[in-house]
């Protein structure tokens, strides 16, 4: 299975240090305006699997 998966700012906020890091993003984007909490961001199934978002088993 391979897909997209999409999940708003706010319900990432928990984990945002890493998704900020794995997307290569501001961690101060929401702060300073940049981003809202009700943005949403999209992620492959390798990342959301990696944030641990989503458990999907053994990804080959």
């Amino acid at each position: 299975m391979r897909g997209k998966f999409i999940f708003r700012v706010k319900d990432l906020l928990p984990i945002w240090e890493e998704v900020c890091e794995l997307k290569g993003m501001n961690s101060w984007a929401i702060a300073e305006g940049l981003m809202d909490k009700e943005d949403e961001i999209t992620f492959t199934l390798e990342e959301a699997v990696s944030l641990g978002l989503i458990n999907y088993g053994k990804i080959k």
